[in-house]
């Protein structure tokens, strides 16, 4: 998880098996819970 530093940073390795839409969200605390995600659609 990222902490609340000035430009923090973090990475996540994600491999899809198979076809479909997965979601992502900013690990920062309460980001997430703000709107901070996103969406990954793999046809």
């Amino acid at each position: 998880m990222a902490t609340d530093t000035a430009y923090p940073t973090d990475v996540a390795v994600f491999t899809a098996s198979t076809a479909g839409t997965f979601y992502y969200v900013c690990q920062v605390p309460t980001h997430a819970e703000n709107g901070m995600y996103g969406k990954l659609v793999i046809n």
